[in-house]
């Protein structure tokens, strides 16, 4: 098996929200042969949540279980959407606390821009 080496990629962002606040996103992103490990998160730098998402020719989204925390939550629903997107297996875990919309969107966009900039091998 001549797989690709794995690739890793850190990089910070700053978030500022509507209501002035601000706040540093770190990310962490492993490219594998076929499929990716993405962590999200701040300084706490925990794991207190890591969902695994697959796409499958049974259904329009791909299936995702909560290896830790809540499946529902928005670790899930993010590593589904890019899972769909990239066409494969993701680990995503997401330790942000007060995850409100417009930081979960911040994060989605940003890791849909970083992903595929990896991917395409610029």
């Amino acid at each position: 098996a001549s797989g690709k080496r794995p690739r890793v990629f850190n990089f910070t962002e700053r978030f500022s929200a509507a209501d002035g606040s601000g706040r540093c996103v770190l990310f962490h992103i492993v490219a594998l042969d076929g499929s990716l490990f993405v962590w999200v998160g701040d300084g706490g730098l925990g794991l207190a949540d890591l969902q695994a998402a697959i796409p499958t020719p049974y259904g329009a989204l791909p299936s995702v279980a909560a290896l830790r925390g809540e499946c529902d939550g928005p670790g899930g629903l993010m590593a589904q959407k890019l899972s769909k997107c990239f066409k494969q297996l993701v680990f995503l875990s997401f330790n942000l606390e007060n995850d409100q919309p417009e930081l979960q969107f911040f994060v989605q966009k940003e890791l849909s821009r970083r992903i595929k900039e990896i991917l395409d091998g610029t």
